[in-house]
């Protein structure tokens, strides 16, 4: 049903294909943030079979590791490089 929905090209599909780049931008960053290690590859599995479920919590948790600092946040083990 999911990908029969995005070949009619309807707005079922659409919104399908929207919520299937969400999760792939989603794994993509944070298997990004963790410099693609197996722990950030097997993150990245998670967060796109988990959705927002895994998501708002990561989010959570890392912008307390981040103290608040945006860069830091979005960046993750890029930051120390970037600085």
């Amino acid at each position: 049903v999911f990908f029969s929905d995005m070949a009619e090209l309807g707005w079922p599909g659409q919104f399908n294909a929207d919520f299937m780049g969400f999760l792939s931008l989603s794994a993509l960053w944070v298997a990004w943030r963790n410099n693609f290690s197996t722990g950030g590859l097997l993150l990245a599995i998670v967060a796109f079979f988990g959705g927002i479920m895994f998501l708002a919590p990561y989010l959570i948790l890392a912008s307390f590791k981040a103290g608040g600092r945006a860069d830091a946040l979005l960046l993750g083990a890029h930051y120390k490089s970037a600085t």
